[in-house]
């Protein structure tokens, strides 16, 4: 998947190489992929909730802040119960 992400970069590429990243607890690698994909699809709340995660697991506090402030000043352009869920816990991590 790493030799994949240098040939085509997408949103599934990103995903899936956070996802087995982060099963595997390779923490590191897990939160620089999802990095680049909050970077590539910056307003997406489930990426941020993912990223916000993985800064959780590694307990660094200073992005956990960061991220959160972000989350909950983003604008909601659909409703739904799973972003105002998201932004709950944003607002609790301040």
């Amino acid at each position: 998947m790493e030799y994949s992400k240098r040939l085509f970069i997408n949103s599934t590429v990103l995903q899936t190489l956070t996802s087995v990243y982060k099963e595997k607890k390779d923490y590191r690698n897990a939160t620089i992929n999802a990095r680049q994909l909050e970077d590539f699809i910056p307003y997406k709340y489930q990426y941020k909730k993912q990223l916000l995660d993985l800064y959780h697991n590694t307990q660094d506090t200073i992005n956990v802040k960061t991220i959160s402030e972000f989350i909950v000043a983003m604008p909601i352009k659909k409703p739904s119960k799973e972003v105002d869920f998201i932004k709950e816990e944003a607002l609790r991590n301040l």
